[in-house]
């Protein structure tokens, strides 16, 4: 075979010996890259995920701070509400108090009404009872005479020119204050009854 011949044919091996070999490198290569795709892919997306829970936890607290500081602000808002109405009513019950005592017959109410719980709670003598000045002397002398056939043996009617309306029964170290201000003294008593009453009409 002739040199030419020869050169020739380790040309041709050589360049198939490259050629498989490039071949292989690639395919190696193509192996590689495809493994660090995934790799690439599986840590973004374990990554992405982390990402997410721990958005997801932040967006959870967030909301559950922001639905306490709602409930709360609600809460407020409905004290508040519900403060106001019933500092609306206290006028209208001032008013209907002292119409009550206007009244004759709203003041024999009254005035037994409250009687009956001091019976029912003082000894039978001894009774002081102050009223306002303005309460008729005919009424006065009815309810003497009631409270005498009830088995109270001394009644005193004094007037109270401080007082404008109801009486205050004193015996001994007792006293029952059934006047216009001993009946609003005690705002937390009277603002449960009108939430009472107000939850009732609404």
């Amino acid at each position: 075979m002739s040199l030419d011949r020869q050169v020739r044919a380790m040309i041709r091996v050589a360049e198939e010996y490259r050629a498989e070999r490039c071949s292989a490198l690639l395919e190696s290569a193509a192996g590689k890259a495809k493994r660090i795709m995934a790799q690439a892919q599986a840590a973004a997306r374990n990554s992405l995920r982390a990402a997410l829970t721990e958005t997801r936890e932040e967006l959870d607290v967030a909301l559950a701070e922001a639905e306490t500081e709602l409930v709360s602000l609600r809460r407020v808002d409905a004290q508040k509400r519900l403060a106001a109405a019933l500092e609306a009513c206290l006028p209208a019950l001032q008013r209907a108090l002292r119409g009550r005592w206007q009244s004759p017959s709203g003041r024999t109410a009254w005035v037994r009404q409250h009687l009956a719980v001091a019976i029912a709670v003082l000894p039978p003598t001894g009774w002081r009872i102050h009223h306002p000045p303005s309460w008729p002397a005919a009424e006065r002398d009815a309810t003497h005479r009631w409270l005498r056939d009830a088995g109270i043996g001394e009644a005193l009617f004094e007037a109270d020119p401080g007082l404008e309306a109801g009486i205050r029964v004193r015996c001994g170290p007792n006293l029952l204050d059934a006047t216009f201000d001993g009946l609003l003294a005690d705002r937390d008593l009277i603002n449960g009854r009108l939430l009472h009453y107000l939850q009732e009409i609404t």
